[in-house]
């Protein structure tokens, strides 16, 4: 199983709506699950997914691990090319 830099285990999320802030489906993100209340969007629970929402900090660090996204000086998704 994968884990989060905190070592929470996480899974891709799933469902319809975009994950939060991002713009990624649920499914392209990882999400722990957890109550963390670090929403970015302003729409979320609270919770790090995993139907929905923005993941948590933790979380969005394995996009950036893998290569998957890139993040600018603000920690703002920074379009490729």
């Amino acid at each position: 199983k994968m884990k989060n830099r905190v070592d929470d285990f996480v899974q891709k999320g799933g469902g319809v709506c975009l994950a939060g802030w991002t713009g990624l489906n649920p499914n392209q993100v990882w999400y722990c699950g957890k109550r963390k209340n670090q929403c970015r969007c302003g729409t979320c629970d609270g919770r790090c997914g995993p139907s929905n929402g923005c993941p948590c900090d933790d979380c969005f660090q394995l996009l950036v691990d893998e290569g998957f996204v890139c993040v600018n000086g603000c920690g703002d998704i920074a379009k490729k090319g």
